[in-house]
């Protein structure tokens, strides 16, 4: 759940970078505008997607283990 937790808090910090583009003018110096919409611009959603993925799969594998606990 870390993991899960990185991810989102990542997702946040890009979304943020989307809305606000705080580092496009570095981007801009050194890459290009296109390298910047490539590895930055809306890839909060990758993010945001892999935590929500984690989560769900660590709910449902405690759920599992709290379970096969019981019927011990």
């Amino acid at each position: 759940m870390v993991f899960a937790d990185i991810f989102f808090i990542l997702a946040g910090v890009l979304m943020m970078e989307t809305y606000y583009q705080m580092l496009r003018p570095f981007f801009e110096k050194a890459y290009g505008y296109s390298n910047y919409m490539q590895l930055l611009h809306n890839n909060w959603v990758v993010a945001l997607l892999i935590a929500a993925i984690l989560e769900v799969y660590t709910t449902h594998r405690i759920s599992y283990e709290l379970k096969k606990e019981e019927s011990l």
